[in-house]
C-alpha cells in the first residue's frame, strides 16, 4: 500500500535512526498480507490485494524516509523527527495511532524483484540494489 496505493504512514512500535532522514527505502512485500484491517483497506484502497497471492511479494518499490510521528497522552499527533515541509495527513486513513514512519516520493518497480526479507532493517543483497537503482535511479538505496 505504500508504494501501489495511498498509504504514506507505516505503523512500527519503532523508529528508525535519525541518520535514515531524507534516505530512500525499498520497500518490500511480504510473504503474507496483512487482512486484519481488511475491509478499512478497501473502503480506502478499492484496488487493495484480496488474497495472499494478488499482493507482490519481493522489493516492491522505493520510498522517501522523512519522518515520524508518534502520540502525545492526549492521543494528540505530533512529528518526533521530519525534514523540513514535512506534512502528515492523519486523517487519510492507514494510520492505526501511535508511532509511525512518513514516506514521500513513494514509486513502485514496474516488476517487483524476488529477494527474502527479514525483519528489521536490512541490508539489501548487492545485486537487489543494482536492479532497483536501475530501474529507479535513486543513487544509493536505504533499506526497509
Amino acid at each position: 500500500a505504500i508504494v501501489r496505493g495511498p498509504k504514506a504512514l507505516e505503523n512500527r512500535t519503532w523508529f528508525p535512526p535519525a541518520k535514515c532522514l531524507g534516505e530512500t527505502f525499498a520497500i518490500h512485500g511480504g510473504k503474507h498480507y496483512e487482512h486484519i484491517f481488511f475491509e478499512d483497506t478497501l473502503a480506502l484502497w478499492p484496488g487493495a490485494p484480496q488474497r495472499d497471492e494478488d499482493s507482490p511479494q519481493g522489493v516492491v518499490g522505493v520510498a522517501r524516509y522523512v519522518g515520524a510521528i508518534d502520540v502525545n497522552a492526549h492521543g494528540d499527533p505530533f512529528i518526533v523527527c521530519g525534514l523540513p515541509g514535512v506534512h502528515v495527513d492523519v486523517d487519510g486513513g492507514f494510520w492505526a495511532g501511535g508511532r509511525a514512519w512518513i514516506f514521500d516520493e513513494r514509486r513502485p518497480l514496474a516488476t517487483p524483484i524476488p529477494c527474502r526479507g527479514a525483519q528489521g532493517l536490512w541490508t539489501l543483497p548487492a545485486d537487489v540494489e543494482r536492479q532497483v537503482v536501475s530501474m529507479i535511479p535513486v543513487g544509493r538505496v536505504a533499506r526497509e
